[in-house]
């Protein structure tokens, strides 16, 4: 890889199965919920990626219900299954609030870099496309894409995320 990439990971549906139990709505605002997802496959494959020594600076970037045990319960869970990823590259959002706005603020080199976000809801997606040197993937979970409204690039697992941030590293886009 030639250029430097940030990557920014949603937990809820892209790291963690958020939709694994029935009423997952109502459920994510009890205690326990959030630090007892279990992960996709993928989140071992980013963790590993944070590890070495690659030209990828890996952030998770999540959104918070407002629960007092929320980002608490994130903050285990990013430990105990990503523990190669820092504290300091934990990014939490208010739901709703735009992921690119908080992330330029957290992030120093933003600017610098290529910007990826991997998250399997649309509208962040959409937002995160809206700005330079910024790229959204969706991420395929079995729950979302029902509607086909993401017309971007879809990622379905690790094989295909690396190889569309080593498309990244070397020419700037994806194809």
């Amino acid at each position: 890889m030639n250029k430097t990439i940030n990557l920014y990971v949603d937990m809820d549906g892209t790291l963690a199965k958020f939709y694994y139990k029935k009423n997952c709505l109502e459920k994510m605002y009890e205690k326990g919920y959030f630090e007892t997802l279990p992960a996709y496959a993928i989140a071992s494959k980013v963790d590993e990626l944070a590890k070495q020594d690659t030209c990828v600076n890996v952030y998770i970037l999540s959104a918070c219900v407002d629960t007092p045990y929320c980002e608490q319960e994130k903050m285990a869970w990013l430990f105990n299954n990503m523990p190669n990823i820092p504290k300091e590259n934990f990014i939490f959002t208010k739901v709703g609030q735009d992921k690119v706005k908080v992330a330029k603020e957290k992030v120093a080199n933003f600017g610098q870099y290529v910007n990826v976000l991997l998250d399997d809801y649309t509208p962040n997606l959409e937002q995160w496309q809206n700005e330079n040197n910024c790229v959204a993937l969706k991420f395929i979970n079995g729950f979302n894409d029902t509607t086909k409204t993401w017309q971007g690039k879809k990622i379905q697992n690790f094989a295909q995320l690396l190889a569309t941030l080593e498309q990244l590293a070397m020419y700037g886009r994806v194809e």
